[in-house]
């Protein structure tokens, strides 16, 4: 729920900073010509009513594959006002074409994943979408991401962003799958804004929890910050039914904060050098809002803390 480029690079999976410009760079060399190239045999074949859609994707490929969110959204925007978009609806078989000439690919993107290393599904914060090395027989690596691109803008009806970078978004398939073809507006776009500003969990009755009892449900609720409309993130991603299964850890957050005179004293733990480690073993999670994307469930828990030490004072 943190924006992903949010700092002036990544530190990847193997260890080496990037900056964004390198990503890019590296990006628009692997895939841009060939993209092209793929465009431009379309063109000599396809029939002359898509030339215009062809010949607007010729010249603006080299700027979309790496646009940034606005101005993608921009690109949208354009295409829908064309009629491009309309057109693409009528003719599948051309649409799956225009898709294929983009050539997405998730085992292409693999250098991505590991350059991007984005550990928790910036959509919901629940699960990993990590990246990872393993050696398999004769002792060669075999590399993974285990989580899913979402495309930001559909590649179903917007196939000529389907390899646009910042249209990529690492996520879990339960995010990918939730939010299907369903639009968001850029408020909710992990490359553009922190997600996670836009609102915060809260319990809404919890008194029960922090006194221990075993209440049988917990009612969570997303309350918006700054007037945020948090309405289509509510029901492509189903984020408040989700977090209302995970009672015990809500329960857990509320007691520690209740011992935190004791435990959240350094001096308790001064046999630890790493005092961020020692704030990590007193509260239970990641405690900076630096630190959200590092663990699952680390803005649930973060947000509820500051609601028990709001009660206990």
């Amino acid at each position: 729920m943190q924006q992903i480029n949010k700092n002036s690079g990544r530190l990847g999976f193997d260890g080496q900073f990037r900056k964004w410009e390198t990503i890019e760079d590296e990006f628009k060399t692997r895939f841009l010509s060939g993209i092209i190239t793929e465009l431009q045999t379309m063109q000599q074949s396809s029939d002359p009513k898509f030339h215009g859609l062809l010949r607007w994707c010729i010249d603006n490929t080299v700027d979309w594959i790496v646009a940034k969110p606005l101005a993608l959204k921009t690109a949208k925007e354009t295409a829908d006002r064309l009629g491009y978009t309309e057109l693409l609806k009528g003719d599948k078989i051309f649409r799956d074409q225009l898709k294929n000439a983009y050539g997405y690919d998730h085992d292409k993107l693999l250098f991505l994943a590991n350059w991007l290393n984005v550990k928790t599904c910036p959509y919901c914060n629940m699960h990993y979408t990590l990246y990872a090395e393993d050696y398999i027989k004769k002792r060669t690596i075999h590399k993974m991401a285990k989580f899913q691109f979402d495309h930001f803008y559909s590649k179903a009806e917007y196939p000529m962003f389907g390899m646009s970078m910042y249209n990529l978004i690492p996520s879990c398939a339960s995010c990918n799958q939730g939010k299907s073809k369903g639009e968001l507006s850029l408020d909710f776009h992990p490359y553009y804004t922190d997600i996670g500003r836009n609102f915060k969990f809260e319990v809404k009755n919890p008194i029960p929890l922090l006194i221990g009892k075993d209440e049988d449900d917990l009612d969570v609720h997303l309350m918006p910050i700054n007037g945020a409309n948090l309405t289509d993130f509510k029901n492509k991603f189903h984020i408040e039914g989700l977090y209302q299964r995970h009672k015990d850890v809500a329960r857990e957050v509320f007691a520690r904060a209740y011992v935190d005179a004791y435990y959240g004293n350094w001096m308790n733990f001064a046999f630890l050098e790493d005092q961020k480690l020692a704030e990590r073993i007193s509260k239970g999670f990641y405690y900076s809002e630096d630190e959200i994307e590092l663990r699952p469930m680390t803005k649930f828990q973060q947000d509820l803390w500051k609601q028990a030490k709001g009660i206990i004072g």
